[in-house]
């Protein structure tokens, strides 16, 4: 079945709102945003490899999108995940913000 969101963008953030929103995490082949669009503020994973690994983009944006899926279908306390969808030169996963959220770092490293 198509992914939701794949095809009909829900949030309708487009490069120019990525821009605009506020950056929470940077790594060589992906970034982490918070962007304020029609659902209120949603968190936007871009994943954007360089050369032939962004071949796999695809792939790992559906991967992620789909264990978010399961782990909030099973009650595990994770963003809910809203969209999957393509944008130029990337694929991105928009999720639901969770202000009082604690990164699974935070809590392995003893710090929340």
């Amino acid at each position: 079945p198509p992914v939701r969101g794949e095809s009909q963008p829900l949030t309708r953030a487009g490069s120019a709102d990525l821009a605009d929103g506020r950056e929470l995490k940077r790594g060589p082949a992906r970034s982490v945003r918070v962007v304020r669009g029609p659902l209120g503020e949603v968190v936007v994973k871009r994943f954007a490899s360089a050369g032939l690994a962004r071949l796999l983009d695809r792939a790992r944006a559906r991967r992620e999108f789909a264990v978010l899926s399961a782990l909030h279908a099973a009650g595990v306390s994770v963003p809910r995940p809203i969209e999957l969808r393509a944008a130029p030169g990337a694929w991105e996963v928009v999720m639901e913000r969770c202000p009082e959220g604690v990164a699974l770092q935070a809590i392995l490293e003893g710090r929340r």
